[in-house]
């Protein structure tokens, strides 16, 4: 959801971005102040913004603010073609005495006029509502046309509680979907490291994935994943797509993966219309051990996957983040970054907010790929030394 704040107030401006962030769940780079009406309107040349805030006592460029410009900016927002115009209005000002000769016609053109007087508080609480219903409309109206069927699978060593946080977070603010839950039960570390053991789990889900895409064809589906259920998944899916298509897939979400960074999407991405969202944190030091020493995986949840990013494949590297981040306690990485997924022409942007280190993003993210590059090769020589003092 894209914000546009035009509010020449700046303590105000930001306080209402501040209070978007926290209170809806907003991405900072989402929200977008302008000063000046002139400003504004030529962001709306170039953006659509989902809820334009607008102080209705307004300067053009430099000059007094009034009443009578924002009112103008109104009025061309509704006869210029070449502008966006956004899809709700709110009006804010300080005293509705300022501009009692166009009371009406920004009553006619606002979704609602907001007093902000800096002695209440309460247009605090208005502002977050208006928002929030916005939110909870447009994830509605999202889910009416084509349901949705949304099934997860949890990681290493986990039981998978945040599968129930996400489906409880989903179905208090969308239509119109179903869960599933895949358990393949408690992985030891000694199974995670030796790659014929984990082919079970992944027969297992293939088959059950297969049965979800087949019963499900009127459905848009999407798949979560975090940790070795990343594995798991893409393996499934490379097995499956060897078969058939399955047209119906349309979102894949890989959270903590630990795939190799160069793994190729291509035949999954050509056999079905999955946009995949690559989700990463950039302390994940668990991946770091796994690209390092655990045959065959790598670490994709941490640094990212190798290639073009665009509509159909997106990486999104959060800094600081560890293996389980996208799990905190109070929701809001699940609410912030995985519920707008499920509105069907959501626009998911790439992320990449690590900050410049050089033992965590230079020296370790080096160190290990290089032993991942050779570990496979030293476990094979480390095997025939074994059987070579055997049976000598």
């Amino acid at each position: 959801m894209k914000i546009a704040i035009a509010d020449d107030d700046p303590k105000r401006s930001h306080k209402i971005k501040n209070l978007l962030i926290n209170e809806c769940n907003l991405i900072e780079s989402d929200i977008e102040i302008f000063h000046t009406t002139q400003s504004i309107k030529g962001a709306l040349r170039n953006i659509y913004f989902d809820i334009m805030f607008l102080d209705v006592i307004m300067p053009r460029r430099d000059e007094t603010p009034s009443a009578m410009t924002s009112f103008r900016l109104l009025k061309e927002l509704e006869s210029n073609i070449k502008i966006k115009k956004p899809d709700t209005i709110i009006g804010i000002t300080a005293s509705t005495e300022d501009f009692q000769d166009f009371r009406s016609e920004f009553d006619k053109r606002c979704f609602t006029l907001i007093e902000a007087r800096r002695t209440s508080s309460n247009w605090q609480e208005k502002i977050v509502s208006a928002v929030k219903y916005k939110q909870s409309n447009r994830l509605g109206r999202s889910t009416t046309d084509k349901a949705i069927y949304c099934y997860t699978i949890h990681g290493i060593r986990t039981r998978g509680a945040w599968q129930q946080d996400l489906k409880k977070i989903v179905q208090k603010n969308v239509d119109n979907v179903e869960f599933g839950t895949f358990k393949y039960g408690y992985f030891s570390i000694f199974s995670f490291f030796l790659p014929f053991l984990r082919w079970p789990a992944v027969n297992s889900f293939a088959s059950s994935l297969d049965e979800v895409l087949e019963k499900n064809k009127e459905k848009r589906i999407i798949l979560f994943s975090h940790s070795f259920g990343t594995h798991i998944l893409i393996k499934a899916l490379e097995k499956l797509v060897k078969k058939k298509e399955y047209k119906n897939l349309s979102t894949i979400v890989l959270s903590g993966s630990v795939l190799r960074r160069n793994y190729s999407f291509r035949n999954i991405q050509k056999q079905t219309n999955a946009r995949i969202i690559n989700d990463c944190g950039s302390s994940d030091y668990i991946l770091s051990l796994s690209e390092a020493f655990v045959p065959f995986s790598g670490m994709a949840g941490k640094v990212g996957f190798k290639g073009k990013n665009d509509s159909t494949f997106i990486n999104r590297i959060f800094d600081g983040g560890g293996h389980s981040h996208y799990f905190d306690q109070d929701g809001y990485f699940i609410e912030t970054y995985w519920l707008p997924l499920f509105y069907e022409d959501y626009e998911v942007e790439m992320i990449d907010n690590r900050k410049d280190s050089f033992f965590r993003l230079g020296l370790l993210d080096k160190t290990t790929t290089l032993l991942g590059a050779f570990k496979e090769f030293i476990y094979i020589l480390f095997i025939l030394w074994g059987i070579y003092i055997f049976f000598s």
